[in-house]
């Protein structure tokens, strides 16, 4: 067994490690799964890959070896006939994800960020579709789209086929057709306020 001042269920697994001191997603996830075996011990204890697999809840496959062993060659397990045990570069490449009072203060803060940004874009879809009950014409949902935080595009298809798109920023979904704008429109008129409802 190895003594460590930090213990497995000191480590949060919540975020899989992504950006850790590992720089590669197969380990990280590796080194997750040997935490949450671990976090059953409550200790550091040293384990072979047979045992490693017994203890998994998925399905191990043999890939998963040479992972173990490439953690090894790179210091942050060690192995030996065999064996596996954490090392203190292992420790280090997760140290970000220690469980401490700044790291539970910071998850907070973003968890509550993201509650707002979902409350907010919920008050916007319902301040949408208020407006969007009294407006008929393509220019009017685009106006009252963009004042609620939204872009609406349109797009004619070889077809003909009128597309209207409906956004963020960061995402764009179709959300009607239709053989004429003002039929795009009204389409888009009634999915918007659905969304909103």
């Amino acid at each position: 067994m190895n003594e460590f001042a930090v213990k497995p269920n000191q480590i949060d697994t919540g975020d899989y490690f992504f950006g850790s001191g590992f720089g590669n997603s197969e380990i990280e996830t590796l080194a997750r799964n040997i935490v949450l075996i671990l976090k059953k011990h409550g200790d550091w204890i040293n384990f072979s890959f047979n045992q490693y697999k017994e203890l998994c809840t998925h399905e191990v496959s043999n890939a998963e070896q040479y992972l173990l062993d490439t953690m090894a060659e790179k210091g942050w397990l060690k192995k030996y006939e065999g064996i596996y045990s954490i090392t203190s570069s292992f420790l280090e490449a997760i140290s970000e994800f220690i469980d401490t009072p700044e790291r539970r203060k910071r998850k907070e803060e973003i968890r509550n960020k993201i509650e707002t940004a979902t409350r907010d874009r919920a008050i916007r879809h319902q301040e949408l579709a208020t407006n969007l009950v009294h407006v008929s014409t393509y220019s009017d949902i685009k106006k009252y789209t963009l004042e609620c935080g939204f872009k609406l595009e349109h797009y004619v298809l070889e077809s003909g086929i009128y597309e209207v798109w409906f956004g963020t920023d960061c995402s764009y979904g179709r959300i009607s057709c239709g053989k004429t704008l003002e039929e795009a429109a009204e389409n888009a008129r009634l999915c918007l306020i659905s969304k909103a409802n």
